[in-house]
């Protein structure tokens, strides 16, 4: 990335590597001892780390990992970073090299090895375009296809752009048409493409025998991002249909506009939250929470005000990987108004009376989860063994160092996810056969598994039909 800086210390100051590398080696020396000593300074004068400091046009930000600091510099100007930005990029940086230098001993840990973990971290924030702008989807390559579909098959009448996945995917739709007869009048998809290295997100507008597919061609490094939008991309559909805009073309254009609104998670003040503190207040069945959230499914969260906030605010750790509503409080006035802007994948706030009440205009939603902070007892359909068993093994952890691990089993989820919609682009028997295949080989238990599919399912409808 451009305009980038990434320089990895000791908490001695120590400097053990650079990257880019400098072209004044004595000046970068330098630099970095001064930063360590102000670092220092801040830490036993005012008993806390300094976040960050800025000089001529430079900001420069600490990320502290374990007994390491990485100093990120980068240079102030209109066209680099918003805040959002940057905390999302000090995040990434935290998340890719914390577990490279988990027990590691600064003054055995070699140049080479530092120098290889600064490059890990710098493939990771080059690699996620999220950090170049704040539209990531505005470096997708649109495209678009027509087809009139026939009895003995189809013919394209109309294309735009270019690309071997046009002519796939059409053959896709065509071949199963039949589901598309039973969805909306915009219906958006995502599929891994394995072959060609890159994930498609399709459109398709259907009119009786007509069906217009537009895509937007994404490069694998986005698929997180991708994945983790979905749902704002669901929304936006819907609210195009409903003002008639259904050109794809025109369609991609509006979604290539929306703007990333990042992960809750990253602006949470960590210091006031535990993990440990999750287990204690909900003592029965946790695992059917965390499932829940994972997932996307409704939750709701019910009790004093201030611990509902709390809650909600810990449950984040595991929506790293899906864009989700948050609503930390709501009353009987304006839960309603809320519950019709939001997608379904919601985590919502309220008191015990205004949850009995909802209960009574049956508002509800037949797959939502439970909280009940009162009782502390969980109320659902699924539970998650997986990560119930990580928060147990980690609950006494500092959570930025536990939410790193999750992050990474979020990762290992997106990705198994993604394999899942690859599928779709099979005949259904041989589709069927590939995903039973896999699941029967997959190195992890049942309950990930479920998780994947049913995220594989939000996010690509045919999945659905092969289960």
């Amino acid at each position: 990335m451009q305009d980038l800086q990434l320089s990895l210390v000791s908490s001695g100051g120590i400097l053990l590597a650079s990257k880019p590398e400098s072209r004044d080696e004595t000046k970068q020396v330098l630099a970095s001892g001064l930063i360590s000593a102000i670092l220092t300074f801040a830490r036993e004068v005012h008993q806390e780390d300094l976040q960050s400091l800025s000089y001529f046009d430079r900001n420069v930000s600490f990320v502290r990992a374990h007994d390491f600091i990485i100093i990120v510099e980068t240079i102030v100007a209109e066209d680099t970073f918003s805040e959002r930005q940057l905390r999302q990029l000090l995040e990434q940086v935290k998340l890719s090299a914390s577990p490279l230098l988990y027990e590691r001993d600064p003054d055995t840990l070699s140049l080479g090895e530092a120098a290889l973990i600064l490059e890990h971290c710098s493939h990771d924030v080059n690699s996620l375009q999220l950090f170049f702008t704040k539209n990531p989807l505005l470096g997708a390559e649109p495209s678009k296809v027509t087809l009139r579909h026939k009895a003995d098959g189809y013919e394209i009448i109309d294309k735009v752009g270019a690309g071997s996945h046009i002519g796939y995917l059409a053959s896709m739709v065509h071949n199963h048409i039949d589901f598309f007869r039973l969805q909306d009048n915009l219906i958006g998809t995502i599929f891994l493409l394995p072959e060609q290295k890159y994930t498609v997100y399709t459109v398709i507008s259907r009119k009786e025998n007509i069906s217009e597919i537009g895509f937007l061609r994404f490069p694998r490094e986005l698929d997180f991002t991708l994945f983790r939008i979905f749902p704002i991309l669901d929304e936006k559909l819907l609210q195009l249909a409903e003002q008639n805009i259904t050109d794809v073309l025109d369609v991609l254009d509006n979604l290539q506009k929306i703007e990333d609104p990042g992960i809750r998670f990253s602006g949470i003040k960590t210091e006031d939250i535990s993990l440990s503190f999750l287990a204690n207040v909900i003592e029965k069945n946790l695992g059917i929470a965390i499932y829940s959230v994972i997932t996307g499914r409704p939750v709701y969260v019910i009790g004093a005000r201030s611990t509902v906030r709390l809650v909600i605010d810990i449950l984040s750790v595991f929506t790293q990987h899906f864009s989700i509503d948050f609503h930390d409080w709501v009353t009987l006035e304006n839960v309603e108004e809320k519950k019709r802007r939001s997608s379904p994948t919601m985590i919502c706030g309220m008191s015990a009376e205004v949850f009995e009440k909802l209960k009574l205009r049956d508002s509800i939603e037949s797959n939502a989860t439970i909280l009940n902070l009162n009782s502390g007892f969980v109320d659902g359909e699924f539970e998650s063994t997986y990560f119930l068993n990580i928060l147990e093994t980690k609950k006494n952890e500092d959570i930025e160092t536990a939410s790193v691990l999750i992050f990474h089993e979020l990762r290992k989820l997106v990705s198994m996810s993604f394999i899942i919609t690859s599928f779709a682009l099979q005949e259904k028997d041989e589709a069927i056969s590939s995903l039973q295949g896999f699941i029967q080989h997959a190195p992890f238990p049942a309950s990930f598994i479920k998780k994947a599919i049913e995220l594989a399912v939000k996010c690509n409808f045919i999945v659905k039909h092969l289960i």
